[in-house]
């Protein structure tokens, strides 16, 4: 139950589709993303970390931050995504706490992660160096067969009432999240895109995955961060756009509109440009954690393309 299948069996039935976006331009289809997860594997297991153990990602949004993540599930390792906005000293103690092998990192990061790195550490690679691209060298690995109940992803919490405490989450869990979101958050079609503002270690990384297993599009800023400008920009551009926000990241949006005279504000908390189509219009849809009524959401997905914010919980956005 491995649910880095859902990438493989996408390269090889759709390769041609678009997987990930880098602003508005598309820099992998399904048939590369998938090449690389499966590269990234080998040099994985090709360093001797045996099946289940942790591997960590601190960094910021990046194109390459997906090939990463399901790289490492198609190895058969635990991922341990942590906030790159997180002090160097926290980032070290998650790093000790989940006995993490490998850690992925951010340019920028690359130095602070190096100063706190615990003992247990035993390599720090930095994505998009030299030593990253010599791992995507390495020949393409099998998926490791892998058990409902297999530890997949150990989700940190921010730490902002005391330490980081860590959520383990298994390849089932994983897989039913992601079809209840499709279920009772929003159905997902092929080349529908979700933009990543918020952080991939987060939410957001979360709502990747029905995205991959629907061929949807991961869209992440050129900016690396949550430019309201930008945003708006994405998804004029993106089918059918999703994001998963946190509440202020949606007052942010709202208010960006608000003064933007090229927006206007209509009934039902919809942001709109000012155009006679109403295949150009935005809507904000603000979701809590809890599912809403099947009726209100067919009603929401009625204006078509739907500029979907999902809320999400607080912390370091």
């Amino acid at each position: 139950m491995n649910i880095a299948l859902w990438l493989a069996r996408a390269g090889r039935s759709h390769p041609a589709a678009p997987a990930v976006g880098y602003g508005k331009r598309t820099v992998m289809d399904y048939g590369a993303l998938a090449l690389r997860a499966a590269r990234i594997a080998g040099a994985l297991r090709g360093s001797g970390l045996a099946p289940g153990e942790r591997v960590a990602i601190a960094a910021k949004n990046h194109p390459e931050y997906l090939a990463i993540l399901f790289g490492i599930w198609h190895a058969g390792l635990t991922a341990v995504p942590a906030n790159a906005k997180l002090h160097g000293a926290e980032l070290g103690y998650i790093l000790e706490h989940s006995g993490a092998r490998i850690c992925f990192a951010s340019k920028d990061l690359e130095g602070e992660i190096a100063a706190h790195a615990p003992n247990s550490l035993q390599r720090l690679v930095t994505i998009a160096s030299r030593e990253y691209e010599t791992l995507l060298s390495a020949e393409p690995a099998p998926v490791e067969p892998r058990a409902g109940d297999d530890l997949a992803w150990v989700f940190y919490t921010s730490g902002t009432t005391g330490k980081p405490k860590g959520a383990m989450l298994t390849h089932r869990n994983l897989a039913w999240a992601s079809h209840a979101y499709a279920a009772e958050v929003d159905t997902v079609a092929p080349g529908e895109a979700i933009v990543h503002a918020a952080p991939l270690s987060h939410g957001s990384g979360m709502y990747a995955l029905p995205h991959v297993g629907r061929l949807g599009v991961n869209v992440v800023p050129e900016s690396g961060a949550f430019e309201p400008e930008e945003i708006f920009s994405l998804f004029t551009h993106w089918t059918r756009p999703s994001m998963f926000a946190a509440p202020t990241m949606i007052k942010v949006c709202r208010g960006c509109a608000q003064s933007d005279r090229s927006l206007r504000r209509s009934p039902g908390a919809n942001l709109r440009p000012r155009r006679k189509s109403d295949d150009d219009h935005l809507s904000l849809q603000a979701r809590n954690r809890r599912p809403r009524s099947s009726a209100l959401g067919r009603k929401a997905r009625l204006r078509r393309p739907a500029l979907r914010l999902r809320r999400g919980e607080g912390g370091r956005s």
